[in-house]
């Protein structure tokens, strides 16, 4: 009896049988009959893919009828043929973007019906860089039934996110006759911010730094003053290259700004001193000179002072002069008051009256700034002439009839504060 056999595979999209000849790959040679009278009809496939893995395909006997042997003829169908494939079905690694010190374990799996020979190696080379990464633990090989399973661990020791990752290859070799596969991935590995050291400006005792890691892995850290006292104020001074806050990111590893800001300590002002320099009177000696040359007049040295210092004066004194005396914010501090008379070297018959203050604030008082609006003269010039107050001194002609006749605003005066600097 002639018999013809034909063959079809399973289509997993369609979950349908299918003739052989649906898929071009697929091609049948001509049926042989042996010796023994078994026919075989072979079917071959080409092109052969990963995802054939698991092909089922089987064979059907149609018999034709045979009326001289009473046959009316028939089919059967062969039981399914499962194609297994020699390959690698997967390759994971734990984290695919650790951090510097993170420890990764790397698996890879194949199929296939003899234990394979596994071999994990970096860019291609011949080993595992060790300059990038620590080993933990070599391969590691389990088997259960066709399928074999490698794992291999390593630690990060240096980041290489800045070269976009490195390749980490499997490869998996079955033998000489069944061949080799291979397969890759990238790991990225970034910089650990946690362990990247930060520094500061900042020399104040107290000021606390806190840091705070973020999903993204980025860390922060922030610097916070100490809380100011009722003599101490604790400011936060930021420049162009600090801040108060300062963030690493992972894919960088370096800080911005790079330096925490300083606190800046400021101790509460009680007192200020200046001067109020009358300059360039038009004789010498004048008043307050070496030796009192005026003794017995209302510009004795003492009487002098007395004008400087007066509270009661509605024409004379310095309280007519410095704003925080004015506005009440401040009071003199009399027993520091003094005054001097400087010859001018380069014209003998001129000279500068000098008067040193010291004023005692009734108001807090924090910052330079704050110190030279206080204490501002504002061009005022002290009147130490008609005085409303009578001060029981005789008057001298010759200053009477000099620059002390001449209005005030013909006196260049010039007004400094002692150990002043800007905020």
């Amino acid at each position: 009896t002639d018999a013809e056999i034909d063959w079809e595979y399973f289509d997993t999209a369609s979950s349908t049988w299918k003739d052989y000849t649906t898929d071009s790959r697929f091609s049948k040679r001509n049926s042989i009959i042996g010796t023994n009278g078994i026919r075989s009809s072979p079917l071959l496939l080409r092109q052969i893919e990963e995802s054939d893995d698991g092909l089922k395909i089987r064979c059907r006997v149609n018999y034709q009828a045979d009326d001289n042997h009473n046959f009316s003829g028939g089919s059967t169908m062969s039981g399914d043929l499962t194609l297994r494939i020699s390959t690698i079905s997967s390759f994971t690694v734990s984290k695919s973007d650790p951090t510097v010190g993170d420890t990764i374990t790397f698996t890879c799996v194949a199929t296939g019906g003899e234990v394979p020979t596994f071999s994990f190696t970096t860019n291609g080379r011949g080993n595992f860089d060790t300059t990038s990464y620590e080993l933990v633990e070599g391969t590691s090989l389990s088997s259960a039934g066709t399928q074999h399973t490698a794992t291999y661990t390593t630690k990060t020791i240096l980041p290489n996110v800045m070269r976009k990752g490195e390749k980490i290859q499997c490869r998996v070799d079955f033998g000489g006759a069944l061949g080799s596969a291979k397969k890759k991935m990238t790991v990225t590995t970034y910089h650990d911010c946690s362990k990247i050291p930060s520094q500061t400006l900042n020399r104040v005792t107290g000021a606390v730094i806190r840091e705070e890691e973020h999903d993204d892995g980025s860390v922060t850290r922030t610097i916070t003053c100490p809380d100011d006292t009722s003599t101490t104020k604790y400011d936060l001074e930021v420049t162009e290259n600090s801040g108060a806050t300062i963030r690493c990111t992972k894919d960088v590893g370096g800080w911005s700004p790079p330096l925490l800001a300083r606190c800046k300590e400021t101790n509460i002002r009680t007192t200020a001193s200046g001067n109020h320099n009358l300059k360039n009177l038009p004789f010498n000696p004048g008043p307050c000179a070496d030796g009192d040359p005026y003794a017995n007049t209302e510009y004795a040295h003492g009487v002098m002072i007395s004008k400087i210092n007066s509270d009661t004066d509605t024409t004379c004194g310095l309280k007519h002069v410095l704003q925080c005396l004015i506005d009440g914010d401040c009071v003199l501090v009399t027993e520091e008051t003094t005054c001097a008379w400087e010859s001018i070297s380069m014209n003998p018959r001129k000279g500068n009256l000098l008067i040193r203050f010291t004023v005692e604030y009734t108001i807090p008082v924090w910052y330079n700034s704050e110190v030279k609006d206080l204490v501002a003269t504002n061009k005022r010039k002290i009147a130490l002439r008609d005085c409303s107050e009578s001060y029981n001194r005789k008057k001298r002609r010759s200053l009477d009839q000099t620059n002390f006749k001449l209005d005030l605003d013909n006196i260049e005066v010039e007004d400094s504060l002692s150990d002043h600097t800007s905020d």
